[in-house]
């Protein structure tokens, strides 16, 4: 029985060397973009630093440099959950690095 291995995607993500000049790696070939995202954003995790790319064909729809670019020097809200007892945690940070000093712990809100 003869398997058919597909090997052109319509999305691809790709590792690229310091300069940015060169495919290093291949990660993923994706059909999907919203796989192709998720694809994307879990590499990005694991090779935190490395210069990533998602791409549909020659187009770049995302750039690990130009993403971290646009973060630095900015404040960030993040949101973890929902917990199990349906709670969520929010966590506030300047772009210094540390806690607003107005930043106090609350009950949560139940609705």
């Amino acid at each position: 029985m003869a398997i058919n291995t597909r090997t052109r995607f319509a999305y691809r993500i790709d590792m690229w060397d310091a300069e940015g000049e060169n495919i290093i790696e291949h990660l993923a070939g994706v059909e999907d973009l919203h796989f192709a995202k998720a694809t994307y954003v879990a590499a990005c995790l694991r090779w935190p630093g490395a210069a990533i790319t998602l791409r549909q064909g020659t187009r770049v729809i995302e750039d690990s440099r130009r993403t971290r670019q646009a973060m630095s020097g900015k404040n960030r809200i993040m949101i973890f959950g929902p917990k199990n007892d349906g709670t969520y945690v929010v966590e506030f940070r300047t772009a210094e690095g540390g806690v607003p000093s107005d930043n106090q712990s609350r009950e949560p809100r139940r609705q």
